[in-house]
């Protein structure tokens, strides 16, 4: 996709929905188009996070989320989120329950980081501040755990953009290391793999556009593009005390928000901003951002 493909003059302020969190957002997910699921259409499903959005008899706070783009019930709409507890509770929104709960088989797995689903099985990876799980959500399993030092804890983490068997890890070393995994006979594992980058601080967030390259977000808020062998592609200066990068569904640009409550849209291949969205009724600061897949 070219980068003027997506035109960001004609991006405005539609409306301003008040969620009753009573805290602020921390994340947000809008349900991805799936070949697995029956109608209806779900792209307009978008769920936010914030405080103890999920009610839940001792209040434990919601850390992060996501969508489900495959499960075997294929009229139902799944949302798995993670708690400060190191759980993934598994909701239905057709049902308005939770259907069930992964616990994890340490004691002090410490809070769920960040959550990813699978595009082709109802599998999840969960990240945590003792290392990385391998979920059958649909079975409630745990089919790997694999374990960190304390020293390479890992941030934040995200999987290839055209498999789900290989993600990438960033640490708080600053390493940014590949994890790939195994499918064996009747089971799945996780199997670590190289580094391919080390930054002199702290990774918090990563993405990866299959044209452009792997995105990693530092915590002083720069921006390195790295190729799939690590390799530095450029470094592009970002707001400090930024939302963590959101990319477009095309993997040209990313977006990143500040605590002025303005957007900012940067082409990754140019390295700068091409628009700052603004408006004077929202001034507070962006936690999270997503772009729709029909340019929204």
């Amino acid at each position: 996709m070219s980068s003027d493909s997506i035109n960001w003059d004609r991006f405005h302020l539609r409306r301003i929905i008040r969620e009753n969190h009573g805290k602020p957002i921390v994340a947000i997910a809008v349900h991805p188009p799936s070949p697995h699921m029956s109608p209806p259409n779900r792209e307009n499903l978008i769920a936010t996070l914030g405080g103890p959005q999920y009610v839940a008899p001792n209040d434990i706070r919601l850390t992060c989320l996501t969508w489900m783009p495959f499960w075997p019930e294929e009229t139902d709409a799944i949302i798995a989120m993670g708690d400060e507890k190191g759980a993934v509770r598994i909701l239905s929104l057709t049902r308005s329950s939770e259907l069930s709960r992964l616990i994890p088989d340490t004691e002090t797995p410490g809070q769920v980081l960040d959550v990813h689903a699978l595009r082709n099985s109802a599998h999840l990876l969960t990240l945590h501040a003792d290392g990385v799980r391998l979920w059958d959500a649909f079975t409630t399993t745990c089919l790997d755990h694999a374990s960190f030092k304390a020293s390479r804890t890992a941030c934040a983490f995200a999987s290839h953009p055209s498999t789900d068997d290989i993600f990438y890890l960033g640490m708080r070393n600053g390493d940014l290391s590949t994890m790939r995994i195994e499918h064996l006979e009747g089971t799945s594992r996780l199997t670590k793999g190289s580094v391919l980058y080390t930054a002199s601080q702290p990774i918090q967030g990563i993405q990866v556009s299959e044209e452009h390259g792997i995105l990693a977000h530092l915590v002083s808020g720069k921006l390195v593009l790295l190729s799939d062998a690590g390799d530095v592609i450029k470094n592009i200066p970002g707001p400090k005390e930024a939302s963590l990068p959101s990319l477009t569904p095309q993997g040209s640009h990313t977006l990143i928000g500040d605590q002025q409550g303005a957007l900012h849209i940067i082409s990754l291949e140019s390295g700068k901003v091409d628009r700052a969205l603004r408006h004077k009724r929202a001034t507070r600061a962006i936690h999270a951002s997503v772009v729709m897949s029909g340019g929204r």
